[in-house]
């Protein structure tokens, strides 16, 4: 039986891979809301499959593995594996907000609704 979810996010990543993570976890860290949406089974993209990273020859897993880690644990951010972005289009309550819907394998569609535009953060800035 097919059910539908509304969520509310701040922000949604298209793509777990480092950049992806990183860009997730900088939103996070300032307070936002993150979902991340990745269509593989595991974030961390093709970095994680490599062995080594240029210039340096760091090993690219010791980089990969901690921003993975602290993404899955951070309390702002959302990950949906297996799943893709099927439709955008804009949600009736006003023209910054986003509908995304996502499928994800084997359950029913969701709707999140992705306030992208805020007009003020959510923590100050120590001054």
């Amino acid at each position: 039986m097919a059910t539908n979810q509304t969520l509310d996010y701040d922000a949604l990543v298209v793509g777990g891979g480092i950049a992806g993570l990183q860009a997730a976890l900088d939103l996070a860290d300032q307070d936002y809301r993150v979902a991340i949406v990745e269509r593989d089974a595991s974030i961390g993209g093709k970095m994680i499959r490599l062995s080594k990273v240029f210039p340096t020859l760091d090993c690219a897993s010791c980089i990969t593995t901690p921003k993975m880690a602290a993404a899955a644990h951070h309390p702002n951010i959302t990950l949906y594996t297996y799943a893709e972005v099927r439709a955008i289009g804009a949600a009736a309550a006003g023209p910054k907000d986003i509908v995304e819907t996502i499928a994800e394998a084997g359950a029913a569609a969701m709707e999140a609704a992705v306030y992208l535009a805020r007009k003020q953060p959510r923590r100050q800035a120590a001054a």
